[in-house]
């Protein structure tokens, strides 16, 4: 017979390392394998966002623009006139302009091109809005019992469409994100129109007009200095307004995804700006100028043709941000008729 503590024996029998090795190295390598997937299906379903979100941006800029030029009473390019009545704006200090800011200045060749020697591309836009004709029921002869005659009081306000940098987001490594705004003023009735009634004629419509907050008149197509007049309760027109201001009613991004947050996913937004390296590179419409080296930036304005049959080009460029060093950028271009 065989002793018990004799037949005790191993059975247990360990892995080596070189099995564990190897083990190790399968796994990291399906671990790479498989992270290498995920971060390529990552980058494109953000580059397909960023991509939409840009194309939707910019589409709905360039409506928006296309829709206020359409209806344009005038236009101003950058020379003193138009100088003067971009002064007289009350923008609020909080909206700053951007560095180098330029009205277009007005081409009479209807040729939409970059510029070459001379410039006609802006980064900005300043335009008088026709609005629709507000009716005003009056009595005209001061007979109650024949009926009031009707008046149609033509209304016009000032867009001013411009680049503006603000801290409250940042793009990439810079201190702020580029913004496209636009600010709207208060309404102006049509001096020229209102000029030509009766001073009883005055009285009446004037009052109409000062009850719906209307309580100046603006002269189209003269200089800041004589184009502003009080409308009179009493009939009797005044002297111009003596060096007027164009009070703004409100301001407001044509981007609100750049204030109020990303659409998705983890992408910042810009109007396009600095040097950052996008994708592809686009062509500028402004003729290049050393001693303005943030001109014109993601924001073109072309305004060409002779007046009254002007077209309108306008242009704005996006940028996107997705990851570290990856930049996406997307441009909506429209040329608008404009009858200015």
């Amino acid at each position: 017979m065989v002793p018990i503590s004799s037949a005790r024996t191993s059975s247990a029998k360990g892995f080596s390392l070189v099995e564990v090795s190897v083990a190790l190295a399968v796994i990291s390598a399906l671990m790479l394998v498989v992270y290498s997937i995920m971060d390529q299906t990552l980058r494109v379903t953000m580059f397909n966002e960023s991509h939409n979100d840009l194309t939707t941006m910019t589409q709905r800029a360039t409506n928006t623009l296309q829709t206020e030029i359409v209806q344009a009473r005038q236009v101003f390019q950058e020379d003193a006139d138009g100088a003067a009545y971009r002064s007289a704006l009350q923008i609020p200090a909080r909206y700053t302009s951007w560095t180098t800011t330029l009205l277009p200045i007005l081409q009479a060749d209807s040729t939409i091109s970059p510029d070459g020697a001379t410039r006609y591309t802006g980064n900005s836009l300043l335009i008088v809005r026709q609005l629709e004709p507000m009716s005003i029921m009056y009595d005209d002869d001061g007979d109650r019992t024949t009926p009031d005659v009707e008046f149609l009081a033509d209304r016009y306000r000032f867009e001013y469409f411009f680049l503006s940098p603000t801290t409250d987001r940042k793009f990439s490594t810079s201190a702020y994100t580029l913004d496209l705004l636009q600010s709207t003023s208060v309404e102006y009735a049509d001096y020229f129109q209102l000029s030509a009634l009766t001073r009883a004629q005055v009285q009446a419509i004037g009052a109409a007009l000062s009850t719906a907050g209307i309580t100046t008149a603006w002269n189209p197509g003269q200089p800041l200095a004589s184009a502003f007049y009080t409308i009179p309760s009493n009939g009797n027109w005044g002297s111009a307004i003596n060096r007027p201001t164009i009070s703004i009613a409100s301001t407001s991004s044509l981007f609100p995804e750049l204030k109020g947050g990303r659409i998705s996913g983890r992408m910042d937004y810009s109007v396009a700006f600095g040097s950052f390296p996008l994708p592809v590179s686009i062509a500028k419409f402004a003729k290049p100028d050393n001693t303005l080296p943030d001109f014109p930036s993601g924001f073109e304005v072309k305004i060409a043709g002779p007046a009254k049959a002007r077209k309108v080009m306008t242009r704005v460029l996006m940028m996107a941000r997705y990851g570290s060093n990856t930049y996406e950028a997307q441009q909506g271009f429209v040329t608008t008729s404009a009858n200015f």
